[in-house]
């Protein structure tokens, strides 16, 4: 709409990856589950991540790129890192639905432990 997608920070490694998974803090959507973490310094980072349960090739390409471009609509805090994970509604759901679960890498960190729904 007005606004201009930017350039999201990848995380790269995928140690990287399973610390911020491993930590817990997380809210399960309908569409995607979101893993946060706080480093505090330096760029936000996101990781999209699709197994095999979102679909084929092509679906698990689609979800991650809808994703990737919903993740760089949002503004989260210096020295957070996100995981988002695809869930298999993620390929047709209304982006405007992804856009509003990416949005929770912005907020606060959730509880450690239990699962959140949102």
């Amino acid at each position: 709409m007005g606004s201009e997608a930017r350039v999201v920070e990848r995380l790269r490694r995928s140690s990287e990856v399973r610390r911020v998974l491993g930590r817990r803090q997380r809210w399960h959507g309908e569409h995607v589950d979101v893993h946060l973490d706080d480093r505090g310094d330096g760029e936000p980072r996101v990781a999209v991540v699709a197994g095999r349960r979102v679909g084929s090739a092509v679906a698990r390409n689609r979800a991650k790129r809808r994703l990737r471009a919903a993740a760089a609509a949002t503004n989260p805090p210096r020295g957070r890192d996100a995981v988002l994970v695809a869930r298999p509604s993620s390929v047709s759901a209304p982006f405007a639905a992804l856009r509003s679960e990416v949005e929770r890498i912005e907020g606060p960190l959730p509880k450690r432990g239990g699962p959140h729904r949102g």
